[in-house]
């Protein structure tokens, strides 16, 4: 399976977008992008589980005559060979999860990144300098 890239193009626009923000602020921007927020093993298990229970039921009710212990082969193999296939596609893994669970692992991997990158290093730890309020008085 081809993997999409992030390319020279939109490295350079994203470069300049966090230039032009930097120059007219004082916050610092940091921008991580990552491949995937989670392993998602449990929708590969799920793939692999449905095509094995498919096989299975393809061998009980088939109108082939099979030894028995075919089956148990048969559906283990079926079982690994669509846990792999899952593995290898983003479109089964984001058919077969919920968006709330989406969400929620994009957040968790989110904070995560956050920590690891050191950018939660300050005083407040929360990667936010503290600048005090200022009101604008009226007259």
């Amino acid at each position: 399976m081809k993997r999409a890239k992030f390319d020279e193009a939109a490295q350079e626009t994203l470069t300049d977008c966090v230039k032009k923000i930097e120059t007219t602020t004082d916050a610092e921007l940091v921008l991580v992008v990552r491949a995937r927020s989670g392993s998602y093993r449990h929708a590969d298990y799920l793939f692999g589980a449905l095509l094995g229970f498919a096989g299975l039921l393809f061998l009980l009710f088939s109108p082939f005559d099979f030894h028995q212990y075919w089956v148990a082969i048969d559906v283990a193999l079926l079982f690994l060979l669509g846990s792999f296939v899952a593995s290898r596609s983003n479109t089964l893994r984001r058919l077969l999860t919920g968006e709330k669970f989406r969400n929620e692992a994009v957040r968790t991997s989110a904070a995560a990144m956050f920590y690891e990158a050191g950018i939660a290093n300050n005083k407040r730890g929360n990667g936010l300098a503290h600048l005090p309020f200022q009101s604008r008085a009226t007259t």
